[in-house]
């Protein structure tokens, strides 16, 4: 997708209302009935297996359509919109979403004979044995979240068509990668154990801090596509990245303290020996 230029919009003017932002766009625009039609395919062939092959508990047939919801939350209501042309804010909670809730509902909504029968591929064995190795899975993860911040590469990433298109789907990839040695359901990749979770937690939250503090300490707004945007909600530029770190910040801690709780419930002493 090639974005409408915004070199002709000047950051001080007034802000747009959402009446012209709907004009502008229409409904195709704002709400993407190509990602509805495809997330609507997935949803019926999940359907299909849970009638015909295996019986899916209630929970994890709800975190799978959570998780799907979640997706088109991201990639195909107004907020992306929002996100690609306004507001860095916007695309910040698009990424939480694809990065911290979608990777552990789908994880645990898809049935474990599906990823059995994924992992049987062994093309894709190697890749995902690869990429789910947990130091790597860590540092793959973050350095693609960090890297896809960086303002040259965000900026480029939302004028450049095939950038565009792979980075949300490189980072979401990465991220089910990230959150697969905490939460596997194959014996064929063993979760980490109690303990060495919650060390793997502290590292994934410590390696997100430098990306979040470059972006909400700062005394100007680095992105040249946000800062030259039309202003909306009366945000200035330097507001937006602000308020976008905070968001990122708070999703992941949430996210990281969900994860870190629920491994840590019912734990004894006798996990430090695991």
């Amino acid at each position: 997708m090639v974005l409408p230029s915004l070199s002709q919009s000047k950051p001080g003017g007034i802000g747009m209302a959402w009446a012209k932002i709907q004009k502008q766009y229409g409904w195709f625009g704002l709400w993407h009935p190509e990602i509805i039609l495809l997330l609507l395919i997935v949803w019926v062939l999940y359907e299909w297996f849970r009638r015909t092959h295996q019986a899916i508990r209630f929970a994890q047939y709800s975190s799978f359509v959570a998780g799907i919801g979640a997706i088109y939350a991201s990639m195909g209501t107004p907020l992306k919109l929002l996100g690609d042309a306004y507001l860095l804010t916007a695309h910040m909670v698009q990424y939480v979403l694809l990065s911290m809730a979608v990777p552990p509902l789908i994880i645990f909504g898809v049935p474990n004979s599906i990823w059995e029968w994924l992992w049987q591929r062994k093309w894709l064995n190697t890749i995902f044995r690869i990429i789910t190795y947990p130091p790597l899975a860590l540092l793959l993860f973050n350095l693609v979240f960090s890297g896809l911040l960086y303002p040259a590469v965000l900026d480029l990433s939302l004028r450049n068509t095939w950038l565009y298109l792979a980075a949300p789907y490189g980072m979401l990839i990465t991220a089910v990668a990230m959150w697969w040695p905490l939460m596997s359901p194959l014996s064929e990749s063993p979760r980490l154990s109690r303990g060495a979770s919650l060390v793997y937690l502290f590292f994934g939250l410590d390696l997100m801090m430098p990306a979040s503090v470059y972006i909400i300490d700062t005394g100007r707004p680095d992105y040249w596509i946000y800062r030259e945007a039309p202003r909306l909600f009366h945000l200035s530029a330097l507001a937006d990245q602000q308020l976008g770190g905070i968001v990122m910040s708070i999703g992941m801690l949430l996210a990281y303290a969900v994860a870190f709780i629920a491994t840590y419930a019912g734990y004894d002493d006798s996990h430090w020996y695991e």
